[in-house]
């Protein structure tokens, strides 16, 4: 893989690893004695668990990146390296559509 395809991959993750600074805010506290919403419940797990994996991408680029670096023009430590940011693009998009899939959920059961 050429340097510059992964300069471009390394780019067009930026945006969610943005995203993902951001999704592990503070979380939303339910008060004493009242009844727990699902709605808020279900945000609270995708917004941690969304960072989550986001971190885990960003994690996985450097370290795709160290392995580029490190490869020498060694045909299979390359391969090695655009394989890891592969999955690093994927776990991004997984992490990016999990807020989607919460409000395709919701909108479907009638949640608020």
């Amino acid at each position: 893989m050429k340097l510059s395809r992964v300069a471009g991959y390394l780019i067009s993750i930026l945006p969610l690893t943005a995203i993902a600074a951001d999704i592990g805010g503070v979380p939303i506290l339910i008060p004493k004695n009242t009844a727990v919403n699902i709605g808020i419940v279900a945000n609270n797990i995708t917004r941690w668990t969304a960072g989550f994996i986001a971190a885990i991408a960003v994690l996985f680029v450097i370290y795709a990146a160290y392995l580029y670096m490190a490869s020498a023009g060694d045909p299979q430590k390359v391969a090695d390296a655009s394989k890891y940011i592969l999955w690093a693009v994927i776990a991004s998009i997984v992490a990016a559509s999990a807020f989607g899939i919460i409000a395709l959920a919701k909108a479907i059961f009638g949640f608020a």
